[in-house]
């Protein structure tokens, strides 16, 4: 098992960052591994919404399909990985109201199975690296949109 812990402070109000976290096709604007980000459910952001992710890992393209399973609105959106998903993955996005803006973090917790362990070493390389980054340039793009 492999955890990661990253936060950021954005200079945004609250709800302007959980509007942003709302929305998968957002992702596209922040995440440099992210190829494609598709809907598959009906439902709105809220518990049961599924999302499927497409990602290059370790050399192979792959879906990777996700669940929403926590929603607080303005506070906290909770995931995790599907049945079809070898990262076995869940994490948490909890946002805090701080006098300069919003408090971000991120709590990601992975468990491959599959090829996926054998390379899970690589893969939590990887995340110590892209989170962090990840959450910065999700900073930087709600900052510029002023």
């Amino acid at each position: 098992m492999s955890r990661h812990v990253a936060t950021v402070e954005i200079a945004r109000p609250i709800e302007e960052v959980f509007a942003f976290i709302s929305d998968p096709q957002n992702r596209l604007k922040y995440d440099a591994g992210l190829l494609e980000v598709r809907q598959t459910s009906e439902a709105g952001m809220e518990v049961g919404m599924q999302i499927v992710e497409v990602r290059r890992v370790g050399g192979r393209v792959v879906e990777l399909p996700t669940e929403v399973v926590q929603y607080e609105r303005n506070h906290r959106v909770g995931f995790r990985s599907l049945p079809g998903d070898p990262s076995n993955a869940s994490g948490t996005y909890t946002m805090e109201a701080v006098p300069a803006g919003t408090r971000l973090t991120l709590d990601f917790t992975t468990q491959p199975r599959g090829f996926y362990k054998l390379i899970a070493p690589l893969i939590a390389l990887s995340l110590n690296r892209s989170i962090p980054e990840g959450l910065e340039n999700m900073k930087a793009v709600l900052e510029e949109a002023e």
